[in-house]
């Protein structure tokens, strides 16, 4: 009777077939792996990126405009010379002499003549100053604060925008020197052409330590340095200054 060989071919076939089903298996996991990691590269903030970057953080640029319908005008402030005095040229007179007698020589002595100096002309802008209570302006103020603002109105009660308004001299606890600066329009609070000092301190007495003044544009003055008293009173710790023309 024949012997019948074990069925080896069909246990090669089984093995064939798993290892292509690895295989198989393998390449889609590396094809999802690739898809995974061209994902992240592309979106490396999405949330199942496990070590995302650093999220840069905004910046801000701080730009100051002014209402759209204003226009600077600039002012030009004159300046005269005081012309020298005139001179006037004596005619020789003549000189008795003696005969035989020696004179002494003659120097003549020189007088310095006078300089001339340049004075600005008259000033456009005189200032008045009111003590009020700074809340009844700038509600959002409090008794703590020591403020110096103002306004500035031409000869028709306009508001005159971009002039440069200058705060220098000293309050107890504070020193402004060199002085500070700011610009006519940049306080809507107190109107138009608004402008707004805050000292830093709570309200102290002083008296005319503190001055403020008025120029134009090119720097030249429009009023004269105002001196300022302050006083250590919640009810005047906002020192109101009209420059009026």
């Amino acid at each position: 009777m024949p012997t019948v060989s074990p069925a080896k071919p069909k246990q090669k076939s089984r093995n064939s077939r798993l290892y292509s089903l690895l295989s198989l298996v393998f390449l889609l996991l590396t094809l999802l792996a690739c898809g995974l990691y061209l994902f992240l590269f592309l979106n490396p903030y999405a949330p199942i990126n496990p070590f995302p970057p650093d999220t840069p953080s905004p910046t801000f640029t701080l730009v100051r405009t002014f209402e759209p319908s204003w226009t600077p005008k600039p002012v030009t402030s004159t300046w005269t010379a005081t012309p020298p005095p005139p001179t006037f040229t004596l005619e020789p007179s003549s000189t008795p002499f003696v005969l035989g007698q020696t004179l002494e020589p003659f120097t003549p002595t020189l007088s310095p003549s006078p300089t001339n100096t340049l004075r600005p002309a008259n000033l456009l802008y005189a200032a008045s100053v009111e003590f009020l209570d700074s809340i009844t302006l700038k509600p959002d103020s409090s008794c703590g604060d020591l403020i110096v603002a103002g306004r500035v109105l031409d000869a028709q009660n306009q508001h005159k925008q971009g002039y440069i308004v200058r705060l220098g001299g000293r309050v107890p606890g504070k020193n402004f020197n060199p002085p500070i600066s700011t610009l006519t329009g940049t306080a809507p609070n107190f109107g138009p052409s608004g402008f707004e000092f805050i000292l830093g301190v709570q309200p102290v007495s002083s008296s005319k330590t503190l001055w403020i003044q008025l120029f134009d544009q090119q720097g030249a003055p429009l009023s004269e340095q105002v001196f300022l008293n302050t006083f250590n009173d919640c009810k005047k710790n906002l020192l109101l200054v009209g420059f009026k023309q």
